[in-house]
């Protein structure tokens, strides 16, 4: 996750606090700029703040004498319809410093007195150590504070001191990111992504690593085949304790798609594909097979994968397979039994001869 930080007004940078790859906690102040348009909008809040405080005496004042009918309904109403505008315009004033990034409650403001509301005002989004490090007395009102949106660590700055930041062509100030959490993209086949689910399990590594660095769960899967890859792009998320990854690093993911403590698997070497027209196939092989050993079908139904499977030293099985996960150089199958011993490297050998007694055969 990145933020690109700029100020929320035009102004010159005032003061840095930060540089690259210092650590920052979410709503600590990484620059000061000088903006005008804050001190106007401290001025207009001060303005509109007297006037309430005004118009609210003034009303008080009317109210008692009004009990003693020593003034008119009339100039009651007008002294209660300008303290409505007033509070409309305070309303206003502090909604514009909430826009600027610098909130604060009425309530901390409202017992002040005059003198100790401007210092609050100058001071106000300054955190307490900042503030002892600056003259109250002499600072700016102008400074606006800008913060850091989450914990990080900054990644770049760009700002210089006394440079111009304008609203109307912002420029980043600095570059923060959080890497406690990382987002994983993975590209997968087409034909695999029936096998994937939002929330399976995806472990990560890096290039060079020699084990995963980290697992997490799958986030989103991509409706549409990127048209450049031809493949569907998966992302996962998963916690980074301590900055171990970097972004941008590339590895290889595995997507879990599900656990099977009993699976059957072989080396993807054995498996055969065989034509078949129709259904219940039935072909023997008599005599004797390469390697001199006697190889036989049994019968299946509209299959084509087979493997080899040795009954006896001398010969071996034909066995039709269903195909399930693959995972390197490892098939996953059924059809066979736990211990039952395949043809790897001459399964090819076998089902040629196979071939040729299956043609002779045909011939005859």
């Amino acid at each position: 996750r990145y933020a690109r930080l700029t100020a929320r007004a035009t102004g010159t940078v005032w003061r840095l606090e930060k540089e690259a790859g210092d650590t920052v906690h979410k709503g600590e102040v990484v620059a000061l700029v000088d903006a005008a348009e804050v001190g106007r909008a401290k001025a207009e809040f001060l303005q509109s703040l007297a006037q309430v405080r005004l118009y609210t005496t003034s009303v008080q004042q009317l109210q008692s004498l009004d009990k003693s009918g020593a003034v008119s309904d009339r100039s009651l109403r007008e002294a209660e319809a300008k303290l409505r505008e007033a509070r409309i315009s305070l309303f206003n004033n502090q909604q514009a410093l909430l826009n600027l990034g610098l909130p604060f409650r009425l309530k901390e403001v409202e017992g002040l007195a005059e003198d100790q509301l401007v210092k609050y005002l100058r001071l106000l989004g300054l955190p307490d150590d900042l503030r002892k490090q600056l003259d109250s007395e002499t600072l700016t009102a102008n400074l606006l504070p800008v913060t850091a949106p989450f914990d990080g660590q900054v990644v770049q700055r760009y700002a210089a001191l006394g440079e111009l930041q304008q609203l109307t062509q912002p420029k980043p100030m600095y570059m923060v990111a959080d890497l406690s959490r990382l987002h994983f993209e993975l590209d997968v086949n087409p034909e695999e992504v029936a096998d994937v689910r939002l929330g399976q399990t995806v472990s990560f590594l890096p290039e060079g690593a020699r084990s995963p660095a980290a697992e997490g769960a799958l986030s989103h899967i991509s409706p549409e085949v990127d048209e450049k890859t031809r493949r569907v792009r998966v992302h996962a998320e998963f916690d980074n304790p301590g900055g171990r990854l970097r972004p941008n690093t590339f590895g290889t993911g595995k997507i879990l798609i599900r656990k099977h403590a009993h699976a059957l698997v072989i080396p993807s070497v054995a498996l055969q594909t065989l034509p078949t027209e129709g259904e219940n196939q039935f072909v023997v092989l008599p005599g004797w097979g390469y390697w001199g050993m006697c190889c036989w079908f049994v019968p299946w139904k509209g299959e084509t994968q087979f493997v080899f499977v040795r009954v006896s030293p001398t010969s071996f099985q034909a066995r039709q397979v269903q195909t399930g996960l693959r995972e390197g150089d490892l098939l996953e199958v059924t059809g066979i039994r736990p211990g039952e011993e395949v043809v790897t490297t001459g399964s090819f050998m076998l089902k040629s001869e196979l071939l040729k007694e299956r043609i002779a055969g045909e011939g005859d």
